[in-house]
């Protein structure tokens, strides 16, 4: 092989190299923007989660809050957040009015009263009150993104009125 054959092989295989050093350094960075694409996605996804779960949580303290200064407030009011009660009989009340029946309620529509928070979230709330088989007042709270009907959190909390104070 003469002296300008071997140079030419030579050139050959390096270019053969580059442009396999080339393709893989694409290739990784393909795959490396793929990944903090996915990762950035996966990571506003848990922001939208974990500020839902504290705009449920946010509705629950406010609830509480409300039973501090009125142990029975369930008794008296519709909480501003909370979804329309329906009393035995048929009648509606809807949040934010008093409630002038007795201690059983269903919520026929579920969640379809929203208080939103400053963030730019909102929370509604069920309540049922103490009965025969449990002392507790039980509040379901369900937080979201100020409307959305996805990414919803929901808390469930039993409270004692008595041990409020």
């Amino acid at each position: 092989m003469t002296r300008r054959a071997a140079v030419r092989q030579e050139r050959g295989v390096a270019m053969v190299l580059v442009v396999f050093v080339v393709a893989l350094t694409s290739l990784i960075s393909l795959l490396l923007i793929n990944t903090v694409s996915g990762e950035a996605d996966r990571s506003a996804d848990a922001v939208t989660r974990e500020t839902a779960f504290q705009a449920a949580e946010a509705g629950i303290d406010d609830y509480i809050a409300k039973l501090v200064d009125d142990r029975t407030y369930y008794l008296h009011y519709v909480h501003p957040g909370e979804a329309t009660r329906q009393e035995p009989g048929g009648t509606l009340v809807t949040a934010g009015t008093a409630w002038t029946y007795d201690l059983t309620w269903t919520y026929p529509n579920g969640s379809d009263a929203w208080r939103q928070i400053p963030n730019g979230y909102e929370y509604s709330l069920q309540v049922t009150p103490p009965s025969a088989e449990s002392q507790y007042v039980r509040i379901v709270a369900t937080g979201r993104k100020a409307g959305s009907t996805t990414d919803q959190r929901v808390i469930e909390t039993l409270v004692r009125p008595s041990s409020l104070a």
